[in-house]
């Protein structure tokens, strides 16, 4: 690290510019540091992705006109909110004063997509941050060979399983529902993994009261 560095990394304010991602505030090595201590670019991806939640709300996802009134969908993955807008003028007084909207309200979808916009933000902030506390460095094994492999060919599944999660989506926006999804995939595949390893941990060796090994 260099002096300017060195003089900088005290004072947060220069952080973002001064410290890389993988220093950990001039801990030992040997010292763990605290699981709320987030990386910069684990800060960055959390944002991102929020900022990109809150504009899948509030956007309507559709729009179509039937007779006199205006039908709108908001919401990702499903539609918590419809809106109908019937403008001025189409009705006759005194119904159609003014612009009337509609708004109908989906409990269902609300749950749902409260359900899959913390997968959406959490999956990622794990996995980014578990890479980068491993030094950020890109490993490949056989193993990380496998998890690719069977995270692509899930993904590729889901466009047959759920059509109604990509319907709606820009362009734009597929990379980032995929990142996410698979992070939360090779979550599953990890914790999988683990408990197959603790399953087939042997058993502790049995020892005598003298501290002998049991016969």
């Amino acid at each position: 690290m260099t002096d300017a560095r060195v003089q900088c990394r005290d004072r947060p304010c220069c952080w973002p510019l001064a410290v890389p991602f993988g220093y950990d505030g001039g801990m030992d090595a040997n010292e763990k540091r605290p699981w709320y201590r987030l990386h910069w670019g684990t800060w960055f991806v959390v944002f991102a992705l929020s900022g990109w939640l809150a504009f899948s709300q509030a956007i309507p996802r559709f729009s179509l006109s039937r007779g006199v009134a205006i039908h709108s969908g908001h919401g990702w993955p499903n539609h918590w909110l419809h809106r109908s807008v019937i403008p001025a003028g189409t009705l006759p007084p005194p119904m159609g004063a003014s612009t009337k909207v509609l708004n109908a309200w989906q409990p269902q979808a609300i749950a749902v997509g409260s359900v899959v916009s913390l997968l959406v933000i959490l999956a990622p902030l794990i996995v980014v941050e578990r890479w980068q506390r491993a030094g950020g460095r890109a490993q490949f094994t056989i193993r990380s060979l496998f998890a690719v492999t069977f995270i692509v060919a899930v993904l590729v599944m889901f466009f047959g399983w759920a059509p109604g999660l990509f319907r709606h989506l820009e362009w734009w926006e597929l990379p980032i529902v995929l990142f996410s999804f698979g992070c939360a995939i090779y979550l599953a595949l990890s914790a999988t993994w683990f408990a197959l390893g603790f399953l087939r941990r042997p058993a502790p060796a049995k020892v005598e009261a003298d501290g002998s090994p049991a016969q």
